[in-house]
């Protein structure tokens, strides 16, 4: 979930589609590499011996997936209930 949170919280008020998913690449950059430390510490096996972890299944990558958008999508209702509030404006700090 703090992928994907770390995609939305850029702007408090502006959709991180209209801002760019890849606006920021050292942002991105930086949560891909998270995601590919925690593959590598469920598939590697010499890491899997060290923090005693085994390979999750594909299945339960993808509801890992899901549940982790459920902020994103939360936060982006939340911005988009605010700017029509707001009637399209930013909000005051």
């Amino acid at each position: 979930s703090q992928f994907f949170n770390g995609l939305t919280v850029r702007s408090e008020t502006e959709s991180v589609f209209r801002i760019g998913l890849l606006s920021n690449p050292r942002l991105v950059a930086a949560e891909c590499l998270g995601v590919a430390l925690m593959a590598a510490i469920s598939y590697v096996p010499a890491l899997q011996k060290v923090f005693n972890t085994a390979p999750l299944p594909a299945a339960h990558w993808a509801i890992l997936v899901v549940v982790g958008m459920l902020p994103l999508a939360g936060d982006e209702i939340r911005k988009a209930v605010q700017r029509r509030r707001n009637g399209g404006r930013e909000a005051a700090p």
